[in-house]
């Protein structure tokens, strides 16, 4: 099992919308289907809070607007290791773009952990880049993961 996930999608959108999107960790994050969610941000930590996953902290690492984000967070409160979140943007003309993510930090995890998280997380980023791509006009099924 290798300790990363690498997903990406080309988009059909501008660089700054892209950005507009990606540089928020809500994206990636299904704050949607839960009731009683929360989010609250402080500076560059985000707490998102809801009946399922409990509080998960987010926290920017490195902001290269509008190129690169690389987000630090917590996805089972502090009892696990965090993880990394990398998400990159590269323009592929005027309209489209090509959004990366690689999540890494799966090593770190215990045995018992590492191999459900893992396995539940690759198909997540499928399913999220998927829904990006449809919120910014997707320039058609181009997720590889």
């Amino acid at each position: 099992m290798n300790d990363s996930i690498e997903a990406q999608v080309d988009v059909r959108a501008t660089l700054a919308d892209a950005w507009a999107v990606v540089s928020r960790p809500d994206w990636w994050i299904d704050t949607r289907s839960s009731s009683g969610t929360g989010i609250r941000v402080d500076g560059d930590e985000w707490i998102i809070t809801d009946a399922v996953g409990g509080e998960r902290r987010v926290s920017v690492l490195t902001r290269e607007e509008p190129r690169r984000i690389v987000f630090e967070w917590h996805p089972a409160g502090a009892d696990l290791p965090a993880r990394t979140v990398e998400v990159g943007l590269a323009p592929i003309d005027s309209g489209t773009v090509t959004v990366r993510v690689r999540e890494s930090g799966f090593a770190a995890m215990p045995d018992p952990d590492r191999r459900p998280a893992h396995d539940g997380d690759e198909p997540a980023w499928g399913l999220a880049l998927a829904e990006l791509a449809r919120s910014l006009r997707s320039t058609g099924p181009t997720v590889r993961t």
